[in-house]
């Protein structure tokens, strides 16, 4: 269809709709420059829709390893501009800020995102993670309360079965109510993760496991997000909507997403040179509850 859409946009290159179908597609599809053509069609003939303007960020931040500085956040600034309340932009900004090292900015946004009364637990604990990164960039004390927010899904857990976890559950209590919470939580994937065996040597049993789901067309935070150690693995855990950062940033919002799993030595939840990690790219079908789950080998280094 997308040969015949841009043969007909050709003809009538004022056809916003049209335009915003074919940016919205080659996003979905990954193919962020021609995305970022015709959104850049769609701001122009529209230079009013935040969410276009945004999209229009992403696409050009996509194809630049996530940097959301320079033009993104000119972009990002405009789309604020228009709607001030936009909290995929808000968030999108204080990443910005974060990336340049403004973290005074970060931090004030961050801890105003926190304040949305319909965040959940999970969204929280995300929130309060950037907020502690900006504190320990600034030299201030981290907030004490971190660990037992993180405890729904980024608190590494326990081997041993019998064994108390901070909330006073056993991991296998943990798990049983991660499950209960997951069928009430929409769009959920299972993902096994596993450390290639010539990886063995390049790391050690204490290092922190990021596993997460992003979007392969959209903004680079994760969507979803689980911590562990690298001696769980090999193992198997649910990504799920009760893990989402902020409201409708969540997996049943993309088509297509991005499974992931990264060793840190340091712990820091943004990706460092010289993690390794393995992904599985536009995965679909997440959406609707499935016994197939996704295979992850820690295998590539980041360069």
């Amino acid at each position: 269809m997308l040969p015949q859409l841009e043969a007909r946009l050709v003809d009538n290159p004022d056809d916003l709709q049209g335009w915003t179908l074919l940016g919205r597609t080659y996003m979905n599809i990954g193919e962020f420059a021609k995305a970022q053509t015709a959104l850049q069609r769609v701001n122009e003939l529209e230079p009013s829709d935040p969410e276009m303007i945004i999209m229009l960020a992403e696409a050009g931040a996509l194809q630049n390893d996530g940097d959301l500085t320079g033009e993104a956040q000119v972009l990002i600034k405009k789309a604020l501009a228009v709607d001030p309340n936009y909290q995929r932009a808000q968030l999108l900004m204080g990443l910005s800020h974060q990336q340049l090292g403004e973290h005074e900015q970060a931090l004030e946004i961050f801890l105003k995102l926190r304040e949305n009364p319909n965040l959940n637990e999970q969204a929280i604990a995300n929130l309060t993670q950037m907020v502690n990164q900006s504190r320990a960039a600034l030299g201030q004390p981290l907030e004490g309360g971190l660990q037992a927010g993180l405890q729904a899904g980024l608190q590494p857990e326990t081997n041993d079965p019998t064994s108390k976890a901070d909330s006073g559950t056993t991991v296998n209590e943990s798990s049983s109510n991660s499950a209960s919470q997951s069928e009430s939580a929409g769009a959920a994937i299972s993902v096994n993760v596993s450390l290639a065996a010539s990886m063995q040597d390049q790391v050690d049993p204490g290092d922190s496991v990021f596993v997460f789901a992003t979007a392969s067309a959209g903004p680079p935070m994760p969507l979803a997000v689980v911590r562990l150690t690298v001696d769980q693995l090999p193992t198997t855990v649910q990504l799920d909507e009760s893990q989402a950062m902020i409201p409708n940033m969540t997996l049943s919002a993309f088509p297509s997403i991005t499974i992931g799993a990264r060793v840190s030595k340091s712990g820091n939840a943004i990706a460092q040179p010289g993690d390794w990690f393995g992904e599985q790219l536009n995965v679909e079908g997440h959406t609707e509850r499935s016994a197939d789950a996704i295979n992850i080998v820690i295998d590539q280094q980041v360069p």
